[in-house]
């Protein structure tokens, strides 16, 4: 974020929006949704100026960049997570870590990151253009592509109010298109989703593909909502996502950086490491979708300023990671707690100096206790204890 303060984001920030993501100052669980509390308020920021900050002289590459907040957050909830029933659950500690993480950051942006194109349902719609010649509203096809300034809604008219398909047929403004006035060939509502995971391609109806992120809107509306622009400030509002789904994603980040390791594991074979190498590139380059280089605003001496327009949260986490893992830093499992943490000493074994001294201890009383037991072997007993006999 800089000096100017949190902004309000704007319906089509396009170019505005390099490298910026968007959050409330408060979230609430409620249904296993982590959504926005009632009356918080919605700011952009800039987690890019964070990680570079954290990478920077000034911090000594001590600071922690904005994904290691996620891994840490994962292995919290690793450590966490409760059964019932069959079902895995949070306990309430971790429900409140992930509430003041999205405080933080904001949520992951899962929807957007997956998307590529989606077709709306058509509906009547009154243009401002129309208005003048009171035609009334006019049928109207609605999509949404992200594209070089990001997300781009596209509008096309069905059919001209004067064309004589529609036969003084009308509707009211925002009502659903008559199934008998769609263009023939015209297809239901879908959208073009990358396979997560995988990073290839995957039609699918829309309410399947977005209505999970909307858990106030009812099932049966699903693939025919007017759905908002996504990132937009009216989309945010009504966006969700599952607590367990983020969590996840913090995983699903961390087994694909560890399974970048360049070394071979204990005991791994050849194949094993092949298919392991192969696995986390197709992992990481679905993560990596979701950015693309841009050129940011100018610097005082007219140079342009490298930055990243991405479509989620996710992906800047992603792409802040590669950076890392690319300048010989490392994502490494402490010793002690079994905390992940990243670090360019190829021989780090603790994530922190606390854990570093905690098993320097418990080494040195185990050394004790075993120096203890050698020495009462060693001396023998003054009084040799009598065999007790079976009954």
């Amino acid at each position: 974020m800089d000096e100017r303060g949190p902004e309000t984001p704007k319906q089509n920030a396009g170019f505005g929006a390099v490298g910026t993501w968007w959050r409330f100052n408060r979230y609430e669980l409620r249904d296993d949704y982590v959504r926005p509390a009632p009356g918080a308020r919605l700011e952009s920021y800039d987690p890019w100026a964070v990680y570079w900050e954290s990478r920077s002289v000034r911090g000594g590459g001590a600071g922690l960049a904005p994904y290691e907040s996620l891994l840490e957050l994962a292995w919290v909830a690793r450590l966490r997570l409760t059964d019932f029933g069959g079902h895995r659950s949070l306990d309430a500690e971790t429900e409140r870590a992930v509430l003041r993480w999205c405080s933080q950051w904001g949520l992951l942006g899962i929807l957007s990151h997956d998307t590529e194109l989606a077709t709306l349902a058509p509906r009547w719609v009154v243009r401002p253009e129309e208005l003048a010649t009171n035609r009334g509203p006019v049928p109207l096809a609605r999509a949404y592509a992200w594209g070089a300034t990001g997300w781009e809604p596209k509008e096309e008219l069905l059919y001209h109010p004067h064309d004589s398909v529609l036969k003084g047929i009308t509707g009211q403004d925002g009502a659903l298109v008559q199934g008998e006035l769609l263009p023939d060939g015209a297809g239901p509502p879908h959208a073009l989703s990358r396979v997560f995971g995988e990073g290839t391609w995957d039609l699918r109806p829309l309410g399947e593909a977005w209505g999970p992120y909307f858990p106030d809107i009812p099932e049966a509306e699903h693939d025919n909502y007017p759905y908002p622009e996504p990132l937009s400030e009216e989309f945010w509002s009504v966006y969700a996502e599952p607590a367990t789904t983020i969590l996840s994603m913090g995983v699903f980040l961390l087994d694909t950086l560890q399974k970048l390791n360049p070394d071979y594991l204990r005991g791994e074979r050849f194949i094993d490491f092949a298919l392991r190498s192969a696995e986390a590139d197709r992992r990481l380059y679905s993560l990596l979708t979701g950015v693309q280089p841009a050129v940011g605003e100018m610097t005082p001496d007219l140079r342009y300023r490298r930055a990243w327009r991405t479509k989620s949260l996710l992906a800047s986490f992603a792409m802040m990671a590669y950076l890392d893992i690319t300048d010989d830093k490392r994502i490494l499992v402490c010793d002690e707690d079994l905390r992940p943490f990243v670090s360019g000493a190829y021989q780090a074994r603790y994530c922190s100096e606390r854990c570093r001294r905690r098993a320097i201890k418990r080494t040195y009383r185990q050394r004790l206790r075993e120096r203890a037991a050698t020495e009462k072997e060693s001396t023998p007993d003054s009084k040799p204890q009598p065999e007790l006999q079976e009954d």
